[in-house]
């Protein structure tokens, strides 16, 4: 579910642009940082289930801060190389 809703926003995001010039560049940047917020969330999801299953009665369930961190520059490096790859044309 949290997926579709980002998925919603990025496409509510991508259909509000209303300027054809800047399609293609702004698609490619809405793209790319959807890419960057799916796999941080990715990221985060795994540690809040390994956190889970490491707890004793999987009720009192934390994700350390350095997790949040991680995810951070999980999502940024996505960000990164998708703004650097080459384009294709």
């Amino acid at each position: 579910m949290v997926f579709v809703i980002e998925a919603v926003l990025f496409l509510v995001w991508a259909l509000a642009g209303d300027d054809e010039d800047s399609a293609p560049g702004s698609f490619r940047t809405i793209v790319t940082l959807a890419w960057a917020v799916a796999m941080a969330t990715a990221y985060l999801l795994y540690a809040l289930l390994q956190a889970s299953t490491k707890s004793a009665d999987g009720q009192d369930v934390s994700v350390p801060l350095h997790q949040f961190f991680i995810a951070l520059a999980i999502g940024t490096a996505i960000a990164l190389i998708g703004r650097f790859l080459p384009r294709r044309h």
